[in-house]
């Protein structure tokens, strides 16, 4: 018996140590409702979710769109704001990797030679070292620097927002906002949005 007490008391230390989330629909519809109002990209997000509720149940829709979004191995607790860091991290090596293939003699430079002789190759082009080019021979030397290729990037990048859009609705779900969303947030938010 006192191992069953002494688990209680740890059980309501615990308890009161964690920050206390509201645990019924209306008070996790409303926390949903307000962040979605306080914030647009948010706000998107939910009514994507709640619109054309007829047509496809919203646990569903949100199934297929956390599935596709994130959890490709279906695991949660998911720490959604570093999966977006690495996601954006990954696709601007992409993008670097791209340019850098028309960089053909190593010097981390592209030249207007070094550009043509790869967009011309075996009739197959280098679409991002041509866009680069495009966005970044910011002094019209005929050059693409590595300070150009940095820029160029950012500016790709930048037109490609969606990929920090990509958590907005992880960070809707995260009823606690410390950057993890966990089963219960997860089950808890559904069951908001479905009533």
């Amino acid at each position: 018996m006192p191992a069953l007490k002494f688990i209680a008391a740890i059980g309501g230390v615990l308890a009161c140590a964690m920050p206390a989330l509201a645990q019924d629909v209306a008070a996790d519809l409303a926390l949903l409702e307000s962040r979605a109002a306080a914030d647009p990209e948010l706000g998107r997000v939910m009514e994507a979710l709640r619109g054309n509720r007829s047509t496809q149940p919203v646990e569903q829709k949100l199934e297929m769109t956390v599935e596709r979004a994130f959890l490709r191995d279906g695991a949660l607790p998911m720490h959604y704001r570093l999966a977006g860091q690495m996601r954006i991290a990954s696709n601007r090596a992409q993008m670097v990797a791209e340019i850098l293939r028309s960089d053909l003699d190593g010097d981390w430079q592209i030249t207007r030679d070094e550009l043509k002789a790869t967009l011309t190759q075996h009739g197959r082009g280098n679409g991002g070292s041509a866009a680069a080019f495009v966005l970044g021979d910011a002094d019209g030397n005929g050059v693409l620097d590595t300070t150009e290729i940095k820029q160029a990037v950012e500016a790709m990048q930048r037109d490609q927002g969606h990929l920090r859009g990509q958590e907005a609705m992880p960070r809707l779900f995260d009823l606690d906002d410390d950057g993890i969303l966990t089963r219960a947030e997860y089950d808890r938010a559904v069951a908001a949005l479905k009533s």
